[in-house]
């Protein structure tokens, strides 16, 4: 089965950043075997994971699909992306949430939930 260019990327990227499979896996809190389809070609990550993945990698989404072409964004996203790049106290959150647990961001959301909730 040939590979699509997207498992190629994924696998080049992870290969550049000294990851295995499984500490990547593990990051991104998912099955070993489920990284392993991603780069097999066999599954194609959901949009949730590519972030995730370009956010380890400290890369733009454009970059890590940029063998897939060019990528589409909503005007949501491009909302977002604007949002957090004008705003560097926004991006040392987002950065610092990368860094969280899955835990950690749950503890985290019901905080921000009780503040926005009082207003």
């Amino acid at each position: 089965m040939n590979k699509s260019p997207l498992a190629a990327k994924l696998k080049q990227t992870r290969r550049q950043h000294q990851m295995t499979q499984e500490t990547l896996a593990k990051r991104l809190n998912i099955n070993h075997k489920t990284y392993a389809n991603y780069e097999g070609g066999v599954a194609e990550p959901s949009i949730e994971t590519l972030k995730k993945l370009a956010a380890l990698y400290h890369i733009s989404l454009d970059e890590l699909l940029s063998a897939e072409g060019s990528a589409t964004f909503s005007g949501e996203d491009v909302e977002l992306l604007t949002l957090i790049k004008g705003n560097p106290t926004m991006a040392t959150l987002f950065r610092d949430m990368n860094k969280m647990t899955p835990t950690e961001l749950a503890t985290v959301m019901k905080m921000l939930s009780s503040l926005t909730d009082e207003k």
